[in-house]
């Protein structure tokens, strides 16, 4: 797993584009706490949910009651693992959750479409993690200034790539080079946002 930065061209939806931004809290209540501009782009979208208050009645297990402890997707199928709340998950205590057997329902939702127009692999330094762990910065950028102290605060130094075995290529890596090219130069204030996932 890495960092993945993707430069996000907020649109009306297109026939080839399925990507969106969901604007909704994780109880499904509309919430739009993006800029202003973002609005004129909103459009509905259907989403299946889980409908675990059926699943309650069905098995006896209340997700309220549980802590979450992963999710696995394999041959086997997909199965979300949980325990009760409060009590280590052990063997006796696991709960494993077929999610082919969850119940469903259609929800409306307000989205934002988008189309991806830059990317970049990697390249920030560890006080970029400390302060989005520390609640310092968000999943968003919205503005040239921001990914700007971005470049500034967080692309790491110059480097040498360094291949999976160990190896030292003797190639240079140039981050801050990279994170202007990749995501600001591919930016456009007021059309787009900048996301970082890992």
């Amino acid at each position: 797993m890495g960092l993945d930065i993707s430069v996000k061209r907020i649109q009306k939806k297109s026939e080839d584009q399925d990507s969106y931004l969901s604007l909704v809290d994780d109880s499904g209540n509309y919430e739009n706490d993006f800029p202003e501009w973002t609005k004129a782009f909103e459009q509905d979208q259907t989403e299946s949910w889980f409908d675990w208050q059926k699943y309650k009645e069905q098995t006896g297990i209340d997700l309220d009651q549980c802590d979450w402890h992963g999710e696995e997707y394999s041959k086997r199928g997909c199965f979300m693992t949980v325990s009760p709340k409060g009590v280590e998950c052990t063997d006796e205590t696991r709960i494993e959750i077929d999610l082919e057997k969850v119940p469903t329902y259609e929800k409306a939702l307000k989205v934002l479409f988008y189309s991806e127009v830059g990317y970049q692999r990697r390249g920030l330094n560890g006080k970029f993690y400390e302060d989005y762990e520390a609640g310092k910065i968000g999943y968003f950028v919205w503005t040239k200034a921001e990914l700007e102290r971005y470049k500034q605060d967080y692309c790491d130094e110059p480097y040498e790539y360094v291949y999976p075995n160990g190896e030292k290529s003797g190639e240079m890596v140039y981050p801050t080079e990279s994170f202007q090219k990749n995501i600001i130069d591919n930016f456009v204030e007021g059309r787009d946002c900048v996301t970082f996932d890992w």
